[in-house]
């Protein structure tokens, strides 16, 4: 084994554990997507369960008065979600691209060390091969030597 294959070994060992914690960062953005996202949702079922209940026919004047007075909070929390939910696609983007960058340095790196390999195989292959002319070619003197 060359010193040339074992740098190559450990930068592929890297690599993939830059891969492993990349993809685990993936992972962790998109639970964090998801939860923006179900608080998004709730954000406007909330807002769509007060209006109903305050354009409710059988509505007294204080449902429709305490209605007014939440709707503020109600479109506050859900542009505070909506802001969540960006920030958090925006974080999961970033994340693909480090998984993808990743992805692509334990292909390079896995190509390097398929050629490095190669190489030596190539070259155990033509000192075998020498080996056995040069045998081929003292045999042949030998016996030309010989009446």
């Amino acid at each position: 084994m060359t010193a040339s294959r074992l740098g190559l070994e450990r930068l592929l060992r890297i690599r993939k554990e830059a891969l492993d914690t990349s993809q685990r960062a993936l992972a962790a953005s998109l639970a964090a997507e998801a939860e923006a996202e179900a608080m998004l949702r709730a954000a406007e079922e909330a807002i769509r369960r007060e209006h109903g209940a305050a354009v409710d026919l059988a509505s007294t004047d204080t449902a429709v008065e305490a209605y007014a007075r939440w709707l503020p909070l109600g479109l506050r929390a859900r542009r505070d979600a909506e802001a969540s939910v960006l920030s958090a696609q925006a974080s999961s983007t970033h994340a693909r691209a480090h998984v993808t960058s990743a992805r692509s340095a334990v292909e390079a790196v896995s190509k390097l060390l398929d050629a490095q390999l190669e190489a030596e195989r190539l070259s155990r292959d033509r000192r075998a091969q020498a080996a056995l002319d040069e045998i081929a070619q003292r045999r042949a003197r030998e016996g030309a030597r010989r009446p």
